[in-house]
């Protein structure tokens, strides 16, 4: 949690009743589908192209490429391997195909003798260092790199001043206080502090669950209320996501015949429609038309976003500029959204 950039893991094995040889193999793999929502399995599951892979001595790495956004994304080894507490300098075996690099070593093991391998990584992406460079930035970086417990030391004592700051302590139930914790490990993983960094917004599964394909909808309304109160400074960066597309909600709501701002239903990098116009009915098993981007309530959800975070920070600057603008932007979309009934002398707000 320290560093965004960086990852580390160390594996041990100390044999109890064995005395022999263990092969120990680190893998940098980027040959990966989508698999995990079965109704998508008749779509595109791969989104990555290879362009480079490769070891040398204890280092290995890798560079591919998304394959409609082009952003790279590289990552970069460093293995250190130990017997016995002490680092041993061998050169692995790297065997490489395309999209993945397995590198492997051998050694001879006593029982109770403890064999360790420490792997750091490195992580960039194009749209940090620019195209071109991300896998030698990642490269450079980890040899900045000292240790596992150096690393480790460093994000506990992040994750130490984000539980200071977000714990929440339930006396007399110990399920409720281990499930809210764990909704709250699972916020800090999705937006954290790093999310000042980054121009991103939440997406409704997290980072890790495939289903609506990493698209960003309006269920963030239901936990900027916690990051307002704990790390506004996040909540910022989420709202700036939405602040850097509303030329793209301008085009949309242009594009129906509305005025101001219109955010589309489901976001993604560049803020345009990403919804679909078909959808495969898990019951029937059969396709049909696809409606779900009529539900314009998102553009509320920002604007009470904004509205909050305001009254939490009291950050006037941002609500004089750019929360103001998304504001009066969505605010003139209901207006052009809304039709008055001349009979009744009621408004009201038809295709949602």
């Amino acid at each position: 949690m320290d560093d965004m950039h960086t990852a580390a893991l160390r594996y041990t094995i100390e044999p109890q009743n064995y005395s022999g040889k263990i092969s120990l193999r680190s893998i940098l793999d980027g040959d990966l589908i989508n698999d995990g929502v079965a109704r998508y399995r008749q779509l595109d599951q791969k989104h990555l192209d290879a362009m480079e892979q490769g070891g040398d001595k204890q280092s290995q790495y890798l560079l591919v490429q998304t394959k409609q956004s082009d952003v790279e994304i590289a990552l970069a080894a460093r293995l250190r391997v130990f017997l016995d507490q002490s680092e041993q300098q061998c050169d692995l075996l790297h065997v490489t195909s395309e999209g993945k690099v397995e590198s492997e070593i051998e050694f001879q093991v006593k029982e109770s003798q403890s064999l360790s391998l420490e792997k750091l990584v490195g992580i960039f992406t194009s749209r940090e260092t620019g195209p071109g460079l991300s896998l030698q930035t990642a490269r450079e970086h980890i040899g900045s790199l000292e240790s596992f417990d150096k690393v480790h030391f460093r994000s506990t004592g992040k994750w130490e001043e984000i539980w200071k700051e977000a714990d929440i302590q339930v006396s007399g139930d110990r399920f409720a206080q281990k499930m809210i914790r764990m909704h709250i490990y699972h916020l800090m993983v999705t937006a954290s502090p790093h999310n000042v960094k980054l121009d991103a917004g939440i997406p409704a599964r997290g980072l890790h669950g495939e289903a609506y394909r990493g698209h960003i909808f309006w269920d963030e309304l239901y936990i900027l209320n916690f990051f307002s109160l704990h790390f506004p400074e996040i909540v910022k960066s989420i709202l700036m996501y939405r602040y850097r597309r509303i030329g793209e909600a301008r085009k949309y709501a242009k594009q129906y015949g509305f005025s101001g701002a219109m955010y589309p239903w489901q976001s993604g990098s560049d803020g345009r429609e990403e919804t679909q116009v078909v959808h495969l009915n898990p019951v029937s098993g059969e396709w049909g038309p696809d409606y779900s981007s009529l539900q314009r309530h998102v553009s509320l959800a920002i604007a009470f976003n904004i509205w909050y975070y305001y009254w939490i920070s009291m950050d006037v600057d941002f609500l004089s500029r750019e929360g103001g603008e998304m504001l009066f932007e969505i605010c003139r979309f209901w207006v052009s959204k809304c039709e008055k009934d001349e009979k009744t002398r009621k408004y009201s707000i038809r295709k949602v």
